[in-house]
């Protein structure tokens, strides 16, 4: 009786703090999505690009196909595991990533669906595994930057984006980015001297063959290139008119500037939404319609996911209870 009263208590307790925090998510939300009202071209639906908008949501499926794949390849020392689980595990990996500064509390959430032994590991396998997108994310800004330089783009209260020691910075950041993620290990000397406890839980990173640490590389810049286009699609929905190798390159900048920018979780939309007012003033008189992309990627991207991870979280944990029982 005890037991079941204390899963009760527990139940009731991860629903309220779930709810606690989609309510603030709204709160926090409501201003970047009031823009899209007033925006004429919503108002004007013949001016409004359905076609990009369903390209756009058809390429959440190989989005997330593509990172789930990245993320079973990078588990692949510690657990094998099937695509399946990699998707339930990157799904439920997303709302702890939502309200952790640069996401790193997906690190835990996907290593819930790994065996309970397998979870410290599985951690520092996901974080090996952002650590791709890395190089593939700050080489585009670096290219991005210098495309804009060489357009004579001007963006205005903000020319240090198409200067050449901004693209130098992000191509600094690309070759630190990929020394760590070919080298793993060089870490692991630096970690006996101060966390030895940990050392034996990062020998893992001695098993990654470097056909394996391509592969990896590989689906991160595919999965990128997947996200980017999903962005430049939303543009053209709402009528930017933009063409592709200056829309691509505004992409590359925008999610380089965010993606090393430190920030708290919660002020994600508003960062992105800002940054890509910025970036893209050159393309659009109205700073409301990048923001109005910005913020419709993240709900088919972001919080569309959270939501499912949170109903996979509360399944599971369901179905594991009877199962237990």
């Amino acid at each position: 009786m005890k037991k079941q009263t204390y899963r009760l208590i527990k139940s009731l307790a991860g629903i309220i703090i779930a709810a606690a925090f989609y309510y603030y998510l709204y709160r926090l939300s409501v201003p970047h999505f009031q823009n899209i009202k007033e925006l004429e071209q919503i108002t004007d639906f013949n001016n409004f690009g359905f076609k990009y908008l369903f390209m756009a949501l058809f390429l959440c499926l190989p989005n997330w196909i593509l990172e789930s794949a990245k993320w079973q390849t990078a588990v692949m020392p510690i657990e094998k595991i099937t695509i399946k689980t990699a998707i339930k595990g990157v799904l439920r990996g997303v709302p702890p990533s939502t309200f952790t500064p640069n996401r790193i509390g997906e690190t835990v959430g996907r290593a819930t669906v790994l065996q309970p032994s397998n979870r410290v590991q599985g951690a520092f396998a996901t974080a090996y595994c952002g650590i791709s997108q890395m190089p593939v994310m700050a080489m585009s800004a670096a290219a991005g930057a210098l495309w804009f330089m060489l357009q004579g783009v001007n963006i205005q209260n903000a020319s240090f984006i198409t200067s050449w020691w901004f693209a130098a910075a992000f191509a600094i950041i690309a070759a630190a980015a990929a020394a760590i993620f070919y080298k793993p290990t060089a870490l692991i000397p630096a970690a006996k001297n101060r966390w030895q406890r940990l050392t034996a839980k990062l020998e893992f990173f001695g098993s990654y063959t470097p056909a394996a640490k391509h592969r990896i590389i590989i689906i991160s810049a595919l999965r990128y290139c997947v996200y980017c286009i999903q962005n430049y699609l939303l543009l053209k929905t709402f009528g930017i008119n933009i063409g592709i190798a200056d829309g691509m390159t505004a992409v590359f900048v925008i999610y380089g500037i965010i993606s090393f920018v430190p920030r708290p979780a919660l002020a994600e939309l508003g960062v992105r939404c800002s940054v890509s007012a910025v970036v893209l003033q050159p393309f659009t008189q109205n700073p409301l319609v990048p923001a109005a992309s910005s913020a419709v990627l993240w709900i088919i991207n972001i919080l569309i996911p959270c939501i499912i991870g949170t109903v996979l979280y509360f399944v599971s944990k369901k179905s594991e209870k009877i199962f237990a029982d």
